[in-house]
């Protein structure tokens, strides 16, 4: 028998290959949006914990001052004791507060250190001091926000891309399912040597044979299996259809929750700082009161403990704000 090669081709006439091909093209750009929403997270993370270790240093340098005030208040104590303008208690009380606040430093500080050991994590450091700015946190400016984000902002988020690519992909893994309904066109081919006279053997190209055949094929044998594949891809695809429409819905109540936080944030802050400074005024007062003998030591030291809750709860506003607008442009950085 002479040597004959033979070949077979599927001949792609319903663009089959073309919708396997855009499938994973969208599936690849989703991956891509899943990255980018990953990498998004992790700068959002990062500039919150860079963020909080400001608040958390403003906060120590406010306490700083605190304990300096109450040391100040324990030797004014001792004085009107002395000067039988006071008693003991007050002094056991002004030194009670001191203690206090120097604890409350100790938490601080500890506080600090945990932020820069998770910021450092987060850069893929190991535990360092992490170099930043000495200034006044309530004074940070603050960036400018779009009140109404527009409808092309939104669509850009990763998590509404990435179900958006998803969503295609499901669109054309259908598209090929139906296909799989539809006839192959198979074209095969042979390529050999004359055998039945055996002079040809030896001679090229005179002894060369070749044959072609083409055949279109129903597929009858597999059709159930072709049935339940396009049943799951058009299940898949209305999965996706969810996905997709609740991204969406996702994204904009996140956004107008973020809005309305962010302008309720700007109010209370307003009102803070009008009682932080309110509280000054009274803790200056309070102070003369009590060197005057016409204030109790209790009406200082709830004059003086009033304002620094107020200003600690002015740093947490401000911080609020701050980790707001991060939040909403999230999945733009």
């Amino acid at each position: 028998l002479a040597p004959t090669l033979q070949m077979d081709w599927t001949i792609d006439l319903w663009g089959k290959l073309n919708s396997d091909k855009k499938s994973a093209v969208e599936r690849y750009l989703a991956s891509e949006a899943g990255q980018r929403a990953i990498k998004s997270q992790l700068v959002a993370d990062v500039a919150e914990n860079y963020y909080a270790l400001l608040a958390l240093d403003y906060k120590l340098l406010v306490m700083q001052q605190y304990i300096a005030l109450q040391k100040n208040a324990v030797r004014i104590a001792r004085i009107q004791k002395e000067a039988d303008a006071d008693t003991q208690l007050a002094v056991e009380k002004f030194e009670a507060e001191l203690a206090k606040a120097q604890s409350d430093e100790y938490v601080l500080r500890q506080s600090i250190i945990e932020t820069e050991n998770n910021l450092n994590l987060l850069l893929g450091r190991l535990p360092q001091p992490i170099a930043r700015a000495k200034s006044d946190f309530l004074q940070l400016p603050m960036p400018a926000t779009a009140h109404a984000l527009s409808t092309q902002l939104l669509l850009q988020r990763p998590d509404v891309v990435q179900a958006e690519h998803a969503l295609e992909a499901a669109k054309w893994d259908v598209e090929t399912a139906r296909k799989e309904f539809l006839p192959s066109f198979n074209l095969s081919a042979a390529v050999g040597l004359n055998a039945f006279n055996p002079k040809y053997l030896v001679k090229l190209p005179e002894s060369l044979i070749f044959s072609a055949l083409g055949s279109l094929t129903a597929p009858l044998i597999n059709k159930k299996a072709i049935q339940a594949n396009f049943s799951q891809a058009d299940a898949l695809q209305i999965e996706a259809l969810y996905n997709y429409d609740k991204a969406l819905m996702t994204a904009y109540i996140e956004m107008s929750t973020l809005q309305s936080k962010i302008t309720n944030l700007k109010q209370l802050r307003q009102f803070k700082q009008k009682q932080d400074e309110a509280l000054m005024r009274a803790v200056s007062a309070a102070q003369k009161l009590y060197l005057n003998n016409r204030a109790t030591y209790l009406e200082v030291i709830d004059s003086e403990r009033g304002q620094l809750d107020c200003k600690m709860e002015l740093i947490d506003t401000k911080l609020q704000q701050l980790s707001t607008l991060i939040d909403m442009y999230r999945g733009f950085f």
